[in-house]
C-alpha cells in the first residue's frame, strides 16, 4: 500500500488545509517587493515538502503533488493563491518577460502566519528558498522535470512521496546540505 492511499501523507505539524497556503504565503513573502514567478513559486513548494520528506520521513503540509505538464504542482495551489489574494494576503501581478511572455509573480502585502509551523519546517523551507530561489522559471523546471518521482510518475497522477529515496544527485540533499541543515547554519 503506497503512503498516499490512506489519504494523507505524514505531516504531524497541522492539516494541509491550514499549512499548505501559510506555506505558499510564507515564501512568497521571502521574495519581498519584486515578487516570485507563480511558476518557481510552486516549484518551491513542491521542493520544501519533498526534501522535507527526504530527510524527516514526513512532508511539511501534508499536500499531494500531481504530475503536470509542466512540473509537479500542489492539488490545492491555485486555490491557495486565489484564496491568499481574495484575503488581501498577496496581490497576483501579471508582467511581461523580456521574452515577450506572460508571466504572473505574487507579492506578499501581508505578514504570514507562521503560527502553524515549527523551527525545522521554517529552517526547511528557508533552505529551500536558498538552495533554489536563485533559479529562473526555466531552469527550475527544468530541475524538477528530472526529480524522480516526478519523472517516476504518470501524466495527472498524484506523486508517491516514497519516490523520493530513489532521486539522484542533482535532486537529491546531499550529506553536506544535510549537515548544514540539522546544523541550522546557513
Amino acid at each position: 500500500m503506497s503512503i498516499l492511499d490512506s489519504g494523507s501523507v505524514r505531516a504531524d505539524n497541522g492539516s494541509s488545509s491550514e499549512k499548505f497556503p501559510a506555506m505558499v504565503h510564507y515564501i512568497i513573502s521571502k521574495f519581498g517587493e519584486r515578487g516570485i514567478p507563480k511558476t518557481l513559486l510552486a516549484k518551491l513548494c513542491y521542493f520544501s515538502d519533498f526534501d522535507n520528506y527526504e530527510l524527516y520521513a514526513e512532508s511539511i503540509t501534508g499536500e499531494k503533488y500531481r504530475k503536470a505538464e509542466h512540473g509537479p504542482l500542489a492539488a490545492e495551489f491555485k486555490n491557495s493563491c486565489g484564496r491568499l489574494e481574495r484575503a488581501g494576503k498577496i496581490k497576483i501581478r501579471e508582467t511581461e518577460t523580456a521574452g515577450g511572455n506572460r508571466m504572473s509573480k505574487c507579492i506578499s502585502v501581508a505578514d504570514p502566519d507562521v503560527s502553524g509551523f515549527s523551527k525545522r519546517d521554517l529552517e526547511m523551507i528557508d533552505w529551500v528558498i536558498e538552495r533554489y530561489g536563485r533559479y529562473t522559471t526555466r531552469a527550475i523546471s527544468e530541475i524538477s522535470y528530472n526529480d524522480i518521482p516526478w519523472v517516476s510518475t504518470r501524466p495527472g497522477e498524484i506523486i508517491d512521496y516514497e519516490l523520493i529515496f530513489y532521486r539522484n544527485s542533482m535532486t537529491s540533499v546531499s550529506d553536506d546540505e544535510t549537515e548544514e541543515l540539522e546544523s541550522g547554519s546557513d
